[in-house]
């Protein structure tokens, strides 16, 4: 099973915001990390779901959260 990965468009369609947002979202670390394939940035869809369901943390609450949930 292969996991879906958002372009910076598609994750700007699920947000509803303009894409010059998201990058603006990317630099401030208000987003999950992103996967790296090559140098193009894409965000696993399953984890996009769960950031909104938990409310939009900034990047470094939604960490830590992953990190105590995965314990």
């Amino acid at each position: 099973m292969s996991e879906s990965l958002l372009t910076a468009k598609d994750l700007s369609e699920v947000l509803r915001v303009s894409v010059r947002q998201v990058r603006r979202l990317v630099a401030g670390e208000s987003l999950p990390a992103p996967v790296y394939i090559g140098r193009l940035p894409r965000w696993r869809e399953t984890e996009i779901s769960a950031w909104m369901q938990a409310g939009c943390p900034d990047r470094q609450r939604w960490e830590t959260a992953r990190k105590a949930v995965s314990q």
